[in-house]
């Protein structure tokens, strides 16, 4: 009778458990919307279209020419307005090319900004600078490190020391003791002359 008290039990847990995950299984299917997480995913490979279309789509030197004054044919081709001061915590060497770029005029400067070549150059800046920083990083904690098994090692010596000395001491006792051991066996045999 239990036997069938219990299989019933189990039987009805099961249907209830059952029962529940598909209702889950239906409210998670309502929630979601596989197709537009399928274009979600898929928008970053799109990306270099999509830039190339809004590249095709958007006239640069017509966008400028509508933002920057027009040049009179009696002005000059080159700017005339004087190169920004580069600031002083810029190395030399980016002083002038800041100074060179500035005397371009403005399309020429923003087409540079998105030339592959000039993109691929700053990324390479950036990692040098970062293996730059993983390298000082490194020392510092090679030094470290080396300072703190130097360290180790005076203490792990000095240990060593005091155990040597320690064993010295064990040692001569044990002398000392046999020494003595052996003195209280002769002494009374000396004496002990009848």
């Amino acid at each position: 009778m239990t036997d069938d008290h219990s299989r019933i039990a189990e039987n009805e847990s099961h249907r209830r458990l059952t029962d529940r995950y598909d209702r889950l299984a239906a409210d998670l299917a309502a929630g979601w919307d596989l197709e537009a997480g399928l274009a979600d995913a898929l928008l970053p490979t799109r990306h270099a279209a999509l830039v190339e279309r809004l590249r095709d789509a958007f006239d640069l030197d017509a966008g400028l020419a509508a933002i920057l004054p027009t040049r009179h044919p009696t002005t000059p081709a080159t700017t005339t307005r004087e190169p920004r001061p580069a600031p002083a915590s810029e190395p030399a060497a980016t002083s002038a090319v800041a100074q060179m770029l500035n005397t371009r005029p403005a399309a020429v400067r923003l087409a540079l900004r998105s030339h592959p070549a000039v993109v691929a150059t700053a990324l390479c800046l950036q990692v040098h600078r970062a293996r730059l920083t993983i390298e000082i990083i490194s020392r510092a904690l090679t030094r470290n490190h080396a300072r703190d098994l130097d360290r180790a090692l005076t203490r792990n010596r000095d240990l060593a020391d005091n155990l040597a000395l320690d064993l010295t001491l064990a040692r001569n006792h044990a002398i000392d003791l046999d020494l003595a051991h052996s003195l209280t066996w002769t002494v009374p045999d000396v004496v002990d002359t009848r």
